[in-house]
Order: C-alpha cells, then structure tokens, then sequence
C-alpha cells in the first residue's frame, strides 16, 4: 500500500534493510533525497524531523486547500488552529494539523500572529491598508527593489519571514504589504513600509525615524536570503529615491540607480536630480538608505583593487598596517619580506603581476641601487602620479598620498620597494588621452624588471 508519509524511524528501517546501517549515512541519504525533491523531510525542524514526506502532491493539495478555502476568505486571510482541522478534515489528513500548519509556514505561505494565536495568510488578506493607525509620507527614505519581472511570492515570503516585527502586534498587515517596527531590530523608533508593486514589478520600501538606514538594512538582509532563490532568473536593480526638498513634495521624485551613486563615491562625483537641478553627493543620496557597512561591502564588490589598497596603509605616528598587521616603521627602515609579501598580496594583483614583483623586489635585497637613478624614478613616478589624480578613483589617489608621506622614513631601497607594486597597480586603470601617461608607467615598469636601477657590476 502506498503512504503519503512515513515516520522517521520507519525510513531508518527501510535504509537499514538496505545495507545503510550508519544514522549519520541514513540522514545524508535523507538530505539529499530531499534536495533532488524524491521526498520531503526537513531534518532541523523540530516538528516535522520526525515526519518523512513521500507523496509530495499530498503535501501541495494540503497546503493550497488552505488557500482555496471559504473559512480563509471570508475571515480575510485569518483562521485558527480549529479552522484548520476543519479544512483537513480527510482521513488522508488526520492528526496532521500541526505538521501542515508547520509546513506552510516551511514554505512561508502563512505565520502565526504571536498576540492573538490566530494564523495569518498574507496573499488572503484585505487587499488595501488597515485606515488605522495610517501611515505618515512625511521624512521618508525611499528605496525600490526594481525587477525585470517581480516573483509573485517574494513579497508575502518576506512578510512571512519578517513577521514577529510587523508593527501593532504583529497585525499593521495588508495583502501587498506590511509595515515593520525597528524597536527588535537595533533600529529604535524606526518604522519601514513594505510595498508590493506588481504593476511597477518592484517592492518599494520606505522609512522613517532614526537609525532607519539600519532597519532597511535588516530587511534587506532578509531580501537577499529570499531573493536567492531567483537569482540568474530574473534582475532586479536598487533605486534610491531622491530626498532634495523638491522631490519630497513631488509626485514622481528623481529616482538614482546604486550603481550610479557607488560610481560617483569611486570619482568623487556629484550627482544631479533632474527634478531641483540640485548637485548631489553620494553621502547626501546615501544616508537614511543605507548604513556604511553596507555601502564598503558593496563598494568592495564593484571596486576591488580600490577597497585592497584602502586596507594596506594607515598612517600615524610611524605606525604602518599592512593587510591588518601593525608594525612600527623605525626612520631610515625599509620594507622587511613578509610585510612586502602581505603588501604586494593587499593590492589584488595577477599571478604574473606578483611573480614580476617579486623578481624585481628580489633584486633590491640582493644588489644596491644606483641612488641617482633611483631619486630621479621617484620624483618621475610623484610627477606623473600627479597628473592622473583627477582619472584615478579618489580612495586610490588617497591611499597613494598616504603611501608617500610614509616613504618620508623609509630608507632609499624601502622607498623603491613601496613604488614597485604601485605600477602595475595603477596600470590597471585606463589611461589613454593623458599625454601618453599610460605609455610612461608601461617603460618605467620595463625598466624596473630590466633592472636599470641597480648598479651594475663590473666586468673585468
């Protein structure tokens, strides 16, 4: 006789009848059995890791006939643990309520409201926001999730998910959206709105209050754990929606792409609103939207050499960190090999880069440079560095000042160490149109590897 289920024991059995004696080996069969879709067991989940699903249009019928159901509806999305008994009142269901109602929420179709211990069907509820308490547009930070196509699950998944913060007890819910209170989320007298826009396919998210950077970025979080599931099948990009005294009054405000405004933090750009004529600089566009953290990791991401070369140099005091490790840099020192090593490996080069680098950093401890020469490259690769400042990003150009002013105490060969790596770091950047400044970088490193700045030995 076929089952729809069977115990968790009763699959240790069968596997056991089967050669597969080790519990350990039982659960791996079990997880992957699961993730090939064969069966349905949810192993961590203390109410149902001790049920193993094999008939899995059984668990589908269960769960939508909760969606399909009269009770459901005519109470607008909400019903109790009775109704459910009700409506899985089969045989094929029976003693299963809390399995079901454990499942559905697995599958973030519905949560149980924690005040009045009544569950909660987003996609059923009343499809316009409750009139009270009313939502307040007034000092809000906007931001968009814009989709190519907008998975009609996402939003009531992420509902589901962020359920325990949804405001007023859990009940300042709607079918398209919700509103979350930051007071649990290290966002204190911050409040989001939530909004699903399937017309526009996006979800459009606003905040008020203080801290509210930090609110959305918990939601957000929680936005890319869901939104896993769809990547590589559809894009979405992040809008931020102007906050200039115009378009707080506008009906349709300047929108900016977080693309855009990453690009303009890189160049130390502004950026206009079409709608004030206003410059606007990334800090402005940014803050109440997203927190510092997020906007690094995110720059991280985009512009990786420029975040490495932000982490090789804080200066002070004679104090020199390299990849994280501080060391004092007495006057007159150079650059020992393993801070050189963690140095070189900060900056994000090739294999072949660092291979070139290490030949030429090779040379410097084993041969002496011609001093003459050497002050002369220096001077040439200030110069030129000078003039390409306004094409390099502006933490680049930062972190090579910083670079610099070190130099000052290092001895001759420590600062020919410390520029080794700086040319084919900078050679990574397009150059072209600039009097040839790529074309000079490219011969100083020739030169470099040809060793023409180390005494040459004489030959007798």
């Amino acid at each position: 006789m076929f089952r729809n289920f069977i115990t968790l024991e009763h699959f240790r059995k069968i596997c056991a009848d089967s050669g597969i004696i080790d519990t350990e080996e039982q659960m791996r069969l079990s997880r992957t059995l699961h993730i090939l879709g064969v069966i349905m067991h949810y192993q961590d989940n203390e109410i149902l890791g001790n049920m193993v699903i094999l008939n899995r249009q059984w668990a589908t019928d269960a769960l939508y006939r909760v969606l399909d159901n009269e009770i459901v509806t005519a109470k607008k999305g909400w019903f109790s643990k009775s109704d459910a008994k009700k409506i899985w009142d089969e045989p094929k269901y029976k003693d299963k309520t809390n399995e079901l109602l454990e499942l559905m929420n697995e599958f973030k179709m519905c949560y149980l409201n924690d005040s009045t211990k009544r569950y909660v069907v987003p996609s059923k509820l009343q499809l316009d926001p409750p009139e009270n308490p009313k939502w307040n547009d007034n000092e809000n930070v906007s931001l968009h999730l814009q989709y190519d196509w907008l998975p009609r699950p996402l939003v009531t998944q992420l509902m589901v998910t962020l359920h325990k913060f949804i405001a007023e007890e859990q009940t300042w819910i709607w079918r398209r959206g919700a509103v979350i209170d930051g007071a649990e989320l290290d966002a204190k007298d911050a409040q989001a709105r939530i909004v699903e826009n399937l017309k526009g396919n996006k979800i459009e998210i606003s905040a008020r209050g203080k801290l509210s950077e930090y609110l959305i970025k918990s939601i957000m979080d929680k936005w890319k754990e869901l939104n896993q599931l769809y990547e590589g099948k559809v894009e979405v990009n992040r809008i931020i929606i102007c906050n200039c005294e115009r378009c707080k009054v506008e009906k349709h405000p300047f929108e900016f792409d977080y693309g855009d405004v990453l690009d303009a933090k890189a160049a130390n750009d502004k950026l206009r609103c079409n709608k004030s004529r206003r410059d606007m600089t990334a800090s402005e566009i940014l803050r109440g939207v997203f927190d510092e953290n997020t906007v690094d990791q995110d720059f991280q991401i985009k512009y990786p050499n420029i975040m490495n070369i932000e982490n090789i140099y804080n200066q002070g005091s004679g104090q020199l960190n390299i990849a994280g490790r501080d060391m004092n840099i007495q006057n007159n020192a150079s650059l020992s090999i393993e801070d050189f090593d963690k140095y070189v490996k900060a900056l994000g080069l090739s294999n072949q880069q660092i291979l070139e680098i290490k030949q030429i950093e090779g040379k410097t401890n084993d041969s002496s440079l011609e001093e003459s020469k050497v002050l002369a490259l220096l001077d040439r690769i200030d110069e030129n560095l000078s003039a390409i400042k306004n094409d390099l990003p502006v933490p680049v150009v930062n972190k090579i000042e910083e670079v610099k002013k070190l130099q000052t105490g290092m001895s001759l060969d420590g600062k020919f160490k410390a520029s080794i790596p700086i040319i084919p770091f900078i050679l990574h950047y397009e150059l072209e149109g600039k009097n040839n400044l790529k074309d000079i970088f490219k011969q100083i490193w020739i030169d470099m590897k040809n060793g023409e700045y180390f005494l040459k030995k004489e030959t007798k």
